[in-house]
């Protein structure tokens, strides 16, 4: 078993305060309830386990890559992956959240242990925009870096995506902007630089 399950094993068996539709979860979901049961995952209940785990210090040596959309770990972070997993100075972890083959609601459940995870990581890195890493109350010890999944000279992000058959609306992206905590993102080039406020 791996770490990150370990820690989600722990989570679940604490008792929280769960709402007064809990039980509704159990019933087919309209659109309506799927809306308020995400927000309720964002805006209240992984952010409560994230200021929960960071009551720990931060663990200097931890390392988390996480994959937003697939369950395998894209090529832009294999070669710095490998490059950190083989130095001893850095206890590295990956995990995907992979929101392509899943339903929102089953990935909020499995990223339990990575939110718990990334509380006390000192380094994160990511290839996608993620509304679970974008929802947590991050701390000023970790550094959040976005490698992204492709470099494109002409690629759409953040807003420009909004509306988009590929992005979310515009109200949901400043409702829960999946780019909040990035402290450093990667670019193709020094002119593309100036567009990264966009996020």
């Amino acid at each position: 078993m791996s770490t990150i399950e370990k820690i989600k094993e722990q989570w679940r068996k604490l008792k929280y305060i769960r709402p007064a539709f809990w039980w509704l979860y159990k019933r087919r979901p309209t659109a309506v309830f799927r809306r308020k049961r995400n927000n309720y995952w964002l805006e209240k209940k992984l952010p409560r386990m994230y200021l929960e785990a960071a009551k720990e210090p931060v663990d200097e040596r931890r390392v988390l890559f996480v994959e937003p959309r697939y369950a395998q770990m894209r090529s832009s972070m294999t070669l710095l992956y490998e490059l950190m997993k083989k130095d001893p100075r850095f206890d590295v972890t990956f995990f995907a959240i992979n929101n392509i083959d899943k339903t929102r609601y089953q990935s909020f459940l499995d990223s339990e242990g990575m939110v718990a995870f990334a509380a006390r990581a000192k380094y994160i890195f990511s290839t996608d925009v993620s509304a679970i890493l974008g929802c947590m109350p991050m701390r000023r010890e970790t550094v959040y870096v976005q490698l992204w999944h492709a470099c494109g000279a002409f690629k759409k992000f953040g807003m420009s995506t909004s509306e988009l058959e590929f992005g979310s609306s515009r109200e949901n992206q400043l409702k829960h902007p999946g780019y909040a905590n990035t402290d450093i993102v990667t670019v193709s080039s020094s002119e593309i630089s100036g567009l990264t406020p966009r996020l």
